[in-house]
């Protein structure tokens, strides 16, 4: 098993490869909760759905007055969570519905201590979805200086617009760009 590759100019490159999530945008996100507390008395809503924003999602039938009032919907978006049932009472601290623009998404990657200084906001990043599609080219926007204790990692966050490849919750892989520089000769390994 010989092989026989050809030598010439090339751009070597440092790639970090980094564990990455889809994680809906949390400032295109929005919790509905009922105005005053009552009686649910219909879900016009179910997860996945469609909405306009002031569409309807919901009515219920208030505890203070006995009228029953709609529950509407502030954005357009995807109704991806729903919390109440048809008769159970809702209260104006616990949302009904999380709405999620779901156009753009965040890429959280987890980066491990040793990298910490590595990884910078700006750095390119190609991220692999696991579809067969090309992969996604995108930039950091956000690196946390937050570590979480459970995993002993910190976040670098990409945002990418979402053609509906990205669905929330499914895993990543993204290769960081960390240096690139061009030399004249260089053989593939």
């Amino acid at each position: 098993g010989i092989e026989m590759l050809t030598a010439g100019p090339r751009e070597l490159r440092d790639i970090l490869r980094l564990n990455g999530m889809i994680q809906p945008n949390q400032e295109a996100m929005v919790k509905v909760t009922p105005r005053f507390p009552g009686v649910i008395r219909s879900m016009r809503k179910r997860l996945g759905d469609k909405v306009k924003k002031d569409e309807v999602l919901a009515t219920i039938e208030s505890n203070q007055s006995l009228t029953t009032y709609e529950l509407k919907a502030p954005i357009d978006g995807t109704v991806i969570d729903r919390y109440g049932t048809l008769g159970e009472f809702a209260a104006e601290a616990r949302p009904l519905f999380t709405i999620a623009d779901l156009s753009t998404m965040w890429i959280d990657f987890a980066v491990y201590r040793r990298d910490f200084a590595r990884v910078r906001v700006g750095d390119a990043v190609s991220i692999d979805v696991g579809d067969g599609g090309p992969p996604i080219e995108a930039k950091i926007d956000y690196v946390s200086p937050i570590g979480a204790s459970d995993t002993q990692s910190s976040i670098a966050r990409a945002v990418v617009a979402n053609d509906g490849r990205l669905r929330p919750g499914l895993f990543v892989d993204g290769r960081v760009v960390l240096s690139a520089k061009p030399v004249d000769v260089a053989v593939r390994t």
